[in-house]
């Protein structure tokens, strides 16, 4: 069991960051050929830095905005202040309290104290709101409208951030036009009418009241977290250990190329194909992508299927070409984040990777073959590998 003094370390940590990470969703961490530094290049403040199998936020640096949160294709950064949960308890709320009507606000407009705070969801910049928080609204929520309320970002220090906003929106209203729905998104610079403060001191009590009441709450969720982490490090001690090589990293024993799960993905695609199937147009947002690999070029070395953080490419068990000197892959878009690992890692340059798919891939069950060269059993040390870990 963990002392009380990992718990506690953990607690710390927790509070002297606003963006957690978790390694082992990080293609940098994971491999150190990944090209991927979409977190570095949306952070504003320079507070992101990526090294050999590493990644590190700096805390003091860190302005909170959340723009690498929605830039991450894997999730692998966790925005602490506030938890995803308390922003969509508290957009469930005000899209009840506004007959419909979802309200997000910078923490910069809610500073401004015109807004009736039990109406509208708090984030400290729009940034924060990535792709699936807006199609989970529309597609599931309930919400009839989405208002994204700012306080200037023209004005703003971190306006910069307002790129990553427009790309969250785009992005979700390609995708709910693809499934037929309306994209009822929103961008204003005032609380509507269902959402206004009826009078400021009343506003100042209603906060009063909110931060003495969950204050409790908070601590304990904040315990309870820094507990369940201090559990998972103390138990996975043992497995931990440094990857010098892409070899060691992709088959290390302690399962540090594990594949995991595409939520993020999978919660939009359940919202989206509860109202049908797409009409299979082209969509490009920041959450899917599509692989395509170049058989003449292809040595059939397996690298890539092995490198796949989340399992969308792999080789099939399945299905075999009638010629035995061929193999097939198979490639599931709704599980791909286009993080493009398996591109990074090709040694003969033969994988492409792009952000915009087909929406009729993404709701397919079944994967899409590739046709590759085999080679020769015992010529590579990755299909041993890989025979290995999947027999």
């Amino acid at each position: 069991m963990p002392s009380l003094a990992d718990i506690l370390g953990v607690a710390e940590s927790l509070q002297a960051g606003a963006v957690q990470l978790l390694p082992n969703r990080c293609v940098a961490v994971r491999n150190r050929n990944a090209t991927c530094r979409r977190c570095a290049d949306a952070c504003l403040a320079d507070a992101i830095s990526i090294g050999a199998n590493t990644l590190e936020i700096d805390p003091l640096a860190c302005v909170n905005c959340g723009a690498c949160i929605g830039a991450c294709p894997n999730s692998a950064l966790v925005g602490t202040r506030p938890l995803a949960q308390d922003v969509g308890l508290a957009l469930a709320r005000t899209t009840a309290l506004c007959d419909g009507v979802a309200v997000l606000a910078c923490a910069r407009k809610a500073a401004q104290k015109t807004g009736d705070p039990e109406r509208f969801a708090e984030v400290p910049c729009l940034a924060r709101v990535t792709e699936a928080a807006l199609v989970s609204l529309a597609a599931q929520g309930g919400a009839n409208e989405v208002l994204l309320v700012d306080g200037g970002c023209a004005t703003c220090k971190y306006g910069a951030a307002e790129g990553a906003i427009d790309a969250a929106v785009q992005g979700a209203s390609a995708l709910l036009a693809a499934w037929g729905l309306t994209a009822p998104f929103g961008r204003t610079e005032r609380f509507p009418p269902c959402a206004q403060a009826a009078d400021e001191r009343a506003v100042r009590g209603s906060e009063r009241r909110r931060l003495f009441t969950r204050a409790g709450g908070y601590a304990k969720n904040m315990a309870r977290t820094a507990a369940e982490q201090a559990i998972d490090d103390v138990l996975n001690q043992s497995k931990q250990r440094t990857l010098d090589t892409l070899r060691d990293r992709m088959l290390s024993p302690g399962g540090a190329a594990a594949p995991f799960e595409a939520t993020r993905n999978l919660e939009v695609l359940d919202a989206l194909c509860a109202h049908g199937e797409p009409d299979g147009r082209l969509v490009t947002t920041r959450l899917f992508g599509t692989v395509s690999i170049d058989a003449s070029t292809c040595t059939g070395c397996d690298v890539c299927l092995l490198a796949c953080p989340t399992g969308a490419l792999r080789r099939s068990t399945f299905e075999q070409p009638d010629d035995p000197q061929r193999q097939y892959a198979e490639f599931q878009a709704a599980d791909c984040t286009a993080c493009g690992l398996c591109a990074d890692v090709c040694l003969r340059h033969s994988v492409t990777v792009s952000p915009t798919v087909p929406t009729s891939e993404l709701a397919d069950v079944a994967p899409r073959l590739i046709e590759l060269p085999k080679q020769p059993r015992g010529a590579s040390l990755f299909r041993k590998a890989y025979e290995a870990k999947h027999s």
